[in-house]
């Protein structure tokens, strides 16, 4: 059972079917620059599936299958981004998204839309698993390398706010603290940390909030675990290569506010 506003602030709350929540955000709070956050290494990627060579087009879903994205093979890039509304509206400890020209993307299928200060997040009217990020100020739209079922190999070619990391990566990709000046930043470059010298950040919170603010979700014991899920349903709902899920006993978290409910048919 996935909720449309599943909610966690600073960290998330998960459930398969214990309770499963991504990774929200607070939309009026000053965004903070972590401490010293946890390493851990991202899996090799999978293999690449092959296409015929007259296929110009990357299609995707989402959780429902309900929604189609259809996008050309002009990628300009493929990004990490560790912004708090990034992780609110995906979930993950950070998203693994591609950006294409806004005219090079055409989404079909019944959404909705949550319009933000810098960009409309886009989810799907029925099953509310996220689609899409549309940049009016870049003309860009990005979308999950996850939604394409395995079609886009993620190969981030930067991660960005990585200011607000929720862990620290050692992957040789360049590290931006804000944004690109393409995007409006100031394009500041952060090292990359030393795995040895990274200490662990504690990204547990007692409670948190979805995207919008309206749900908030307070957890009432400490979860049995906090894990990297790569499962086939996280990461068609969410769109990420991994989705950040603590792992918490049914009944032991209390959620205020109007939730939606998608209940997966499998």
């Amino acid at each position: 059972m996935f909720q449309s506003c599943l909610c966690d602030g600073e960290g998330t709350v998960g459930a398969h079917e214990i309770v499963q929540a991504e990774h929200p955000s607070r939309t009026a709070e000053p965004r903070q620059v972590l401490p010293s956050p946890k390493v851990f290494s991202i899996e090799e990627p999978p293999p690449k599936v092959e296409k015929p060579p007259e296929e110009y087009w990357y299609i995707g879903t989402c959780f429902c299958g309900q929604v189609t994205i259809s996008a050309s093979e002009k990628i300009q890039q493929q990004i990490a981004c560790h912004c708090q509304d990034c992780i609110a509206h995906m979930g993950g400890a950070f998203a693994s998204l591609a950006i294409w020209p806004s005219a090079e993307v055409e989404i079909s299928g019944a959404t909705t839309e949550y319009v933000r200060p810098n960009n409309l997040r886009i989810s799907c009217a029925h099953c509310f698993g996220s689609v899409a990020n549309i940049n009016p100020i870049t003309s860009t739209t990005m979308v999950g390398i996850a939604l394409f079922q395995g079609n886009i190999v993620f190969e981030p070619t930067m991660h960005i706010a990585y200011a607000l990391r929720k862990a620290a990566f050692c992957d040789g990709v360049q590290k931006i603290d804000t944004y690109p000046s393409t995007m409006g930043g100031c394009g500041m470059i952060t090292a990359e940390i030393d795995q040895s010298d990274a200490a662990e950040v504690d990204i547990l919170t007692a409670e948190g909030k979805c995207l919008c603010g309206a749900i908030t979700l307070t957890l009432k014991k400490a979860p049995q675990a906090s894990v990297h899920c790569h499962c086939s349903d996280c990461s068609a709902y969410t769109g990420n290569v991994c989705s950040l899920v603590h792992m918490i006993t049914k009944g032991d978290e209390e959620v205020t506010g109007e939730v939606n409910r998608y209940m997966n048919p499998s």
